[in-house]
């Protein structure tokens, strides 16, 4: 992909730079540490940007780096989405789920009654979506109670809850890459 009309790309360096861009959010990567900082002053010089050093956040992730390893959580995110659902406030104790969904738990359709006002649980589950990005554990679950988006009943706003309790005591799982060097 050429540049655009008037933009000179630095000359010299080596591998591929990958440049992710997001509103006014730049994340530049490369094998080459040289080709990373002649981009990043290249863009300096063209655009006057800031540079903010190794990623730590970006659009909801949380990375972190050790060992040759990076991680990646969604530990701020699922923090927020634990306060936004409410689920901490409530006045029932609860023991902590060993697994995101009750053991034997069969989630139907035609289970009554029906929420009264299904948008909180809408959102809990268009939020809980986001979250598996970097939990994959959590997919099918999500995926399940996506199925009961039209009509969800009070049986799977509590297993939604559920969920959440699960997430809460297992905010800070995530994605581990490792190099296999």
């Amino acid at each position: 992909m050429e540049p655009p009309e008037g933009v000179q790309a630095p000359q010299g360096t080596s591998g591929i730079v990958i440049a992710t861009v997001f509103v006014d959010d730049i994340l530049l990567t490369c094998s080459d540490l040289k080709a990373i900082q002649d981009h990043k002053a290249h863009l300096h010089a063209q655009f006057n940007i800031k540079d903010l050093d190794p990623l730590h956040y970006f659009l909801g992730f949380d990375i972190g780096r050790s060992n040759g390893a990076i991680t990646m959580t969604q530990c701020k995110y699922t923090s927020e989405l634990i306060q936004d659902s409410g689920i901490l406030h409530s006045t029932i104790k609860h023991k902590v789920p060993q697994t995101p969904l009750p053991l034997h738990c069969k989630m139907v359709s035609s289970v009554r009654p029906a929420l009264k006002d299904p948008e909180h649980y809408r959102s809990m589950v268009g939020k809980l979506n986001f979250l598996t990005n970097t939990r994959p554990d959590l997919s099918y679950v999500v995926y399940t109670f996506n199925q009961f988006m039209q009509t969800p009943c009070e049986s799977h706003l509590a297993a939604v809850n559920h969920l959440l309790l699960y997430v809460y005591h297992t905010a800070s799982q995530g994605l581990l890459l490792k190099d296999n060097d």
